[in-house]
């Protein structure tokens, strides 16, 4: 064989290379330990970019059979005593620097299915917050599966499970990255950023609940110049209080706080 062959040859295996380690980044799914070890119990995607500099990392502290750390971690007594099914801990970590929010939302998959709480690390006491989550079967397993905003507690609770991935299909939406008032957005969000000021009347609603599209700022204020109280996640429904041009009042916790109308979906009457 001549070297042009062998040259030719090469390329073709290293390329061939290049695709296998491609699809096995792709399909990894299993969310690793700090120490590297794997677990069984909760599997996670994770986009390219979504920790500057770092990775995310899981810690079980329910493993869908026993709690093998104290329950304690999870800080609800509510939550407990509803049955955990399953609780990890699930971190971005850049160096040494736990980050509180993720670039891109995470999928994170806990084995099992009932309703999906997440304590999020940014507030003090953490609150459980109910997160949209669909069922979906991963290795011939169900798995409970929602996206998150940033580093926090995933809790698996006793209760009715999820959609099935299969039923949504045909409501299904691809996310993508822009810069705008929200963080990572769905494929329906405008992608310009625009600073706005409300203006206009207040008008309070009643029967009105709105579902995030995107990882958006819940600010203080109707106005993008506001300050930021939390960025909320993408698929959170909250109930809604009130309205101004552009902008939703909504109840988030015990604050309330403006998320602009560009990123909601609203249901009921909302004007």
């Amino acid at each position: 064989m001549n070297s042009k062959a062998l040259v030719s040859l090469l390329v073709v295996v290293l390329v061939m290379m290049g695709m296998a380690s491609v699809v096995n980044a792709q399909s990894t799914i299993t969310c690793s330990t700090q120490d590297g070890l794997p677990n069984s119990v909760v599997r996670i995607g994770v986009p390219a970019g979504a920790v500057d500099n770092g990775d995310v990392f899981c810690r079980v502290i329910h493993n869908g059979t026993d709690f093998v750390l104290s329950p304690a971690i999870i800080g609800n007594l509510g939550l407990i005593q509803q049955g955990v099914l399953a609780a990890v801990d699930v971190v971005g970590n850049s160096g040494t620097t736990t980050v509180p929010y993720f670039n891109e939302p995470i999928r994170t998959c806990l084995r099992g299915t009932g309703q999906f709480f997440f304590l999020a690390n940014t507030s003090t006491p953490r609150q459980p917050t109910t997160l949209d989550a669909v069922t979906d079967t991963i290795n011939n397993v169900q798995h409970t599966c929602a996206f998150l905003s940033g580093s926090g507690t995933a809790v698996l609770i006793t209760g009715a499970a999820a959609p099935t991935v299969s039923s949504l299909a045909t409501t299904s939406t691809t996310t993508t990255t822009t810069t705008t008032d929200s963080g990572a957005t769905a494929s329906s969000t405008p992608s310009a950023s625009t600073t706005t000021t409300a203006s206009g009347v207040y008008t309070p609603l009643a029967s009105c609940r709105v579902t995030t599209t995107a990882i958006v700022r819940l600010r203080t204020q109707p106005s993008s110049s506001a300050p930021v109280i939390e960025r909320l996640p993408y698929n959170m429904n909250l109930t809604a209080t009130g309205r101004v041009d552009g902008w939703i009042e909504v109840i988030y916790l015990s604050a309330q706080g403006w998320l602009s109308e560009r990123y909601v979906d609203k249901i009921g009457i909302c004007d």
